[in-house]
């Protein structure tokens, strides 16, 4: 029976989010994703 449940959750919520993302190419190890400025960006102000 969980074998069975997890089945369905992969075709129904794992597998149209894996193809919407083939299709629309996107991914959030992309570099768009990573384009806004971090922390890491900022200067950090001294108290």
């Amino acid at each position: 029976m969980l074998r069975f449940l997890a089945f369905i959750v992969f075709m129904v919520v794992l597998l149209p989010v894996g193809l919407t993302r083939s299709v629309l190419h996107s991914s959030r190890f992309g570099r768009r994703f990573h384009q806004a400025p971090s922390a890491w960006d900022h200067a950090v102000k001294q108290p």
